[in-house]
């Protein structure tokens, strides 16, 4: 029996709708436990953000590149928030989104932007003249300004917010996958080149570079905020025109490289309007364009996208495939350390780094090409390490 109690209340809590394929958090010590770390630790990384990162400057054309590297306490914590929460959200996004996704790559982007057409396939370089190939419309490539940096903490928060989480959560997710009050070291430059009322940041705040988990939550981000409005936009514009099939609009984004294509042929007037409207989409979001990077181009003139050049098909350029094959021909003949200083390189291993990468990334865009690169390659990296070479 119990004594000093007349009444029983019943209150009912409505518990938030959260996605099943991510975990369930709804205050500080439920999201440490899904991250596999106590509540102390995290939050002590919270409080010392400024210790659990090397921050390095990396010389750029104009100002520094800022990488936040993370130690190996906050490195594992944000592989685990990466792994949990962030790639099961990546996998529902759609195609257009290839940047920082398993199985996808910038070749995926390009093929994208390729349509079929039997008529140009079969007759191969010699398109039949009067033929109006869908691959001949307009092409156009805009790119984000400062991505990483301009993808704010409020703006995670918001975004973890929609999904169902509750905003103290949300505000730990977002202080988790940020960095803030450091002294922007490009402010000058910026604030020099800025347009007159453009307002430039002296802190520098938003997704550090280095984080393992700054590519997914950037790509989500930018998913809910430019992506939707874009395509939605594209789809207004082809019911407007009457586009159908192949002639559609088609729109990918690769981390801050946005492409457009479509199969039809626009005037000056329309396609400046068209750049227009995309630059305001983009600009109530919080993000920028860069316009000096916007290119615009019909028929077969010079499509450039990440690297590789398309028009028929994704392929290397030609003088930049050139300049690969002679620096791995000179590193097989003289060895990497003779070739370093000529190639802009420290030292051999800093050399045979950077051209494996760019082997690599040629062999995604033209596994023909390379292929015998990478062969090649291989071949002098034994040598190098036999000390065959002097």
């Amino acid at each position: 029996m119990s004594v000093g109690f007349s009444e029983t209340t019943v209150e009912i809590i409505e518990l938030p709708t959260i996605p099943d394929n991510i975990p369930y958090a709804f205050d500080d010590c439920s999201l440490a436990f899904s991250l596999g770390f106590r509540n102390k630790v995290m939050w002590h990384m919270i409080e010392n953000w400024k210790a659990m990162y090397k921050v390095h400057r990396i010389p750029k054309k104009i100002g520094y590149r800022i990488i936040h590297e993370p130690n190996e306490m906050m490195m594992l914590l944000l592989q685990q928030l990466h792994v949990r929460y962030l790639i099961p959200l990546q996998n529902e996004l759609g195609d257009h989104v290839t940047a920082y996704r398993k199985g996808l790559s910038c070749r995926h982007a390009v093929l994208q932007h390729i349509p079929p057409c039997e008529i140009c396939d079969k007759a191969g370089d010699k398109t039949p003249k009067g033929h109006d190939c869908p691959r001949k419309g307009l092409y156009v490539h805009m790119d984000l300004k400062d991505f990483f940096s301009s993808t704010s903490r409020a703006m995670i928060r918001s975004y973890f917010v929609n999904l169902g989480y509750n905003h103290d959560v949300a505000s730990l997710l977002a202080n988790l996958l940020t960095v803030t009050d450091f002294p922007n070291p490009n402010y000058k430059q910026q604030k020099k080149l800025a347009p007159k009322g453009v307002w430039v940041p002296e802190i520098f705040s938003g997704v550090p570079q280095g984080s393992p988990a700054s590519g997914a939550i950037c790509n989500l981000v930018a998913d809910k905020l430019i992506d939707c409005p874009i395509m939605n936009y594209l789809e207004r514009k082809n019911k407007e025109y009457g586009l159908e099939g192949h002639r559609k609009w088609v729109y990918t984004r690769y981390c801050d490289d946005l492409c457009f294509t479509c199969g039809r042929t626009f005037t000056l007037e329309e396609t400046e309007q068209f750049i227009a409207d995309i630059t305001s989409i983009v600009h109530q979001t919080g993000y920028r364009i860069n316009k000096d990077k916007t290119r615009r181009s019909h028929g077969y003139y010079g499509r450039r996208l990440l690297g590789t050049i398309f028009n028929q098909k994704p392929n290397i350029p030609a003088m930049e495939y050139r300049n690969v094959r002679a620096i791995t021909h000179n590193c097989l003949v003289h060895g990497f350390d003779s070739q370093a200083e000529k190639a802009g390189k420290e030292n051999g291993g800093a050399l045979q780094t950077w051209l494996r990468g760019k082997i690599n990334y040629m062999n995604q865009i033209n596994p023909y090409k390379g292929a015998k690169l990478l062969a090649e390659f291989n071949v002098a990296v034994k040598r190098h390490k036999e000390g065959v070479n002097a």
